[in-house]
């Protein structure tokens, strides 16, 4: 995958727009009727259960996955000038960056 990590001269006002998917964990609450806490889950796990509004709700972002980049490659040097960390070649809690049309 090719990245566009930094301006090239003269791009600097050709501002576009990207697709950024980041990996977040989210909670989903069901309420259903059951015997005990055991059965409430297997019954959960089975797809019964009535959804809670408002679900799902955010938790946090997922810091242990995260987009791979080349050490070294324009993209992990350009991160690295803003500030962003790049760890073991992996930019976390980022999946994917797309440039739209």
């Amino acid at each position: 995958m090719e990245h566009e990590a930094i301006p090239k001269a003269g791009d600097e006002y050709d501002i576009g727009t990207y697709r950024v998917q980041q990996y977040e964990l989210h909670v989903t609450t069901y309420e259903v009727e059951a015997r005990s806490i055991a059965w409430a889950i297997r019954r959960v796990l089975d797809g019964d259960g009535n959804l809670v509004e408002p679900s799902p709700e955010l938790c946090g972002v997922l810091n242990d996955r995260g987009m791979r980049v080349e050490e070294g490659s324009e993209l992990a040097n350009a991160l690295r000038e803003l500030d962003v960390p790049v760890e073991n070649s992996c930019v976390l809690s980022i999946r994917s960056v797309e440039r739209q049309p």
